[in-house]
């Protein structure tokens, strides 16, 4: 009788620095709890509305930066934490690593132009978290209208989509892609008003 053989291990790839430091910056629950309890949408409307500047005044930014000091020193890091009026950056000394987010209420000025804005709509955020560009839109055009926009005007720009479904009556998601780059479509309605997110970023490797 044959032993089965164990499945063979992947070999572990080590987080960035900056990627364990996120971690327990994400565990730093008086620092940053909206992650947890509004989301990110939600936290680059409380960052673009000078949240950042909030916990500066409030005197956290000290207390989050030795937090992350010590778990950076733990994970053999350097940490340096800038916290700034629209969000914060951390950089890894040693390895020159950075990871940002940064927040604030207009349409950056390099988001991509092949990526269309429903108008009339008011920006209600913008926020720039590592190597992705999330912007959110509030209009109050109905749902179906801002849908079947951004189905006509990105196809027209080049994206395909290889998923979009609806999850509830009010809720549509789709996924598009372009060469390297990836966007999320999130379109839902919320008290009477028809939310738009949009979430830039480069395809994940192996995608």
């Amino acid at each position: 009788m044959t032993t089965p053989q164990q499945p063979a291990q992947m070999p572990k790839k080590s987080l960035p620095a900056w990627a364990k430091v996120l971690i327990v910056l994400l565990i730093i629950g008086f620092a940053f709890a909206t992650l947890a309890g509004i989301g990110v949408t939600l936290l680059g409307r409380y960052l673009s509305n000078g949240g950042a500047e909030k916990l500066i005044e409030q005197g956290i930014e000290k207390a989050v930066e030795h937090g992350l000091k010590e778990a950076g020193e733990k994970n053999g890091a350097d940490v340096d934490v800038n916290l700034g009026d629209k969000g914060f950056v951390i950089k890894d000394e040693k390895s020159g690593e950075e990871f940002s987010i940064k927040a604030d209420n207009k349409i950056p000025a390099d988001f991509p132009k092949d990526i269309p804005v429903f108008s009339p709509a008011a920006v209600v955020s913008s926020m720039v978290m590592g190597g992705m560009q999330m912007l959110t839109l509030e209009t109050s055009a109905p749902l179906d209208e801002v849908s079947q926009f951004y189905k006509t005007k990105l196809s027209e720009a080049g994206w395909q989509s290889p998923f979009s479904g609806s999850f509830a009556q009010d809720t549509q998601a789709s996924l598009y892609q372009k060469e390297n780059r990836q966007l999320t479509l999130s379109i839902s309605t919320q008290e009477g008003k028809t939310m738009i997110v949009l979430s830039n970023a480069a395809t994940p490797a192996g995608l």
